[in-house]
């Protein structure tokens, strides 16, 4: 038996399969948005995540977020359509770590996108250490508000971003704190593990949160964003504690998203399941569900993580991209019509750091498209 078609619980939620859509951003209209994740769901993904839905207002919310009408409207239009083509919605929170005023300065001053990318990369230590207690409470409030709404507003399960804001609280070469939030492994967890509670406590026990892990690697070296790979059982004790559902892993470097994201000729992250030997870390640490990304597109080897153990669910993005079927042709035998990703960023990753709209490359080549009711 494949175990990839056999259903998997977080917290309170069964899904269908082991095969999620990770968190993914990209630049299109509300509409077309919805029309892409709605065929990435009748193609069989089990877990459909929005990602980057902030807690707190930035330059423009657009037209899904928890913090507008409009933007609630878009949530339960998503929501509905991901249902009706049988896949849960999740919803990715974060809050950023620069300071957004003097950015919405510079975009109103002409800056470039390239121009605001590099502001908020230069000085992130300096951001982390300026925050009061005061305003890091606040910070907690938003995440346990925006958390209640996702459940209000429909969402089947929250995501807190171990990225951006917790990431660079959870870093020991970001983080110079010398209070409570900051200096040693265990004092970095506070804020992360802060958020988790008041989260689980916003939307009760029964409702799943997964804490998304980002860590960097110094072995490498590659980045300065969340946890040292050696720091990992630290925070995966202290997250679990804190009440998180399951964990979904992935790499960090805030200075070059190539990492994060890697190319087929990337120097080290060449091979398919590139970031699997950092979940393998989690997973030493944790009973708990475990998904990772990172160029896993073949459905032998999925098939092969799944059923060794190594991943519960496996999250997929840039494979989704290039054929939203992915998981319908797996499961009626008809792999030999995967149209497979080139993990060549041309498209998705290019297109969004240059503001342009979302797309894969090989959307110029015929691609054949299963039936659905729901197209």
């Amino acid at each position: 038996m494949n175990r990839l078609f056999t259903p998997v619980s977080i917290g309170g939620m069964t899904l269908k399969n082991r095969i999620v859509m990770a968190p993914t951003s990209m630049m299109l209209p509300v509409e077309e948005k919805i029309s892409f994740l709605g065929r990435v769901a009748d193609g069989g993904a089990a877990l459909i995540y929005i990602g980057d839905m902030g807690v707190e207002p930035a330059f423009s919310p657009g037209g899904i977020n928890l913090l507008t009408e409009e933007g609630l409207e878009g949530c339960r239009r998503v929501i509905e359509r991901l249902h009706r083509g049988g896949a849960k919605a999740g919803a990715q929170l974060y809050l950023w770590d620069y300071d957004l005023p003097r950015l919405r300065r510079m975009a109103e001053a002409g800056a470039s996108r390239e121009e605001i990318r590099r502001e908020k990369n230069k000085d992130p230590n300096a951001y982390i250490g300026s925050l009061s207690e005061a305003r890091i409470e606040a910070i907690i409030r938003s995440f346990a508000q925006a958390a209640q709404t996702a459940r209000q507003v429909g969402f089947d399960l929250v995501q807190l971003l171990g990225g951006n804001l917790l990431n660079s609280f959870s870093s020991g070469y970001i983080n110079r704190r010398t209070d409570t939030f900051g200096g040693s492994v265990e004092k970095r967890t506070a804020l992360p593990c802060a958020v988790v509670r008041a989260v689980r406590q916003a939307v009760g026990g029964d409702f799943p949160v997964e804490y998304k892990l980002a860590v960097h690697d110094d072995a490498i070296p590659c980045g300065q964003g969340g946890p040292d790979v050696g720091e990992i059982g630290v925070f995966v004790r202290a997250l679990e504690q804190a009440g998180v559902d399951a964990f979904m892993v992935a790499l960090s470097n805030r200075a070059d998203i190539n990492d994060t994201v890697p190319p087929r000729n990337h120097p080290i992250f060449r091979e398919e399941g590139c970031f699997l030997y950092v979940s393998d870390e989690v997973k030493r640490h944790t009973t708990l569900p475990v998904s990772c990304a990172g160029k896993i597109s073949s459905p032998a080897f999925a098939q092969t993580l799944i059923d060794t153990g190594r991943l519960d669910y496996i999250a997929m993005s840039r494979q989704l991209v290039a054929d939203p079927y992915w998981v319908q042709k797996v499961a009626s035998g008809r792999e030999d019509t995967i149209r497979r990703c080139l993990f060549c960023n041309a498209g998705c990753l290019k297109s969004l750091l240059g503001g342009q709209p979302f797309h894969c490359v090989l959307d110029r080549q015929p691609h054949e498209t299963p039936s659905s009711p729901h197209r």
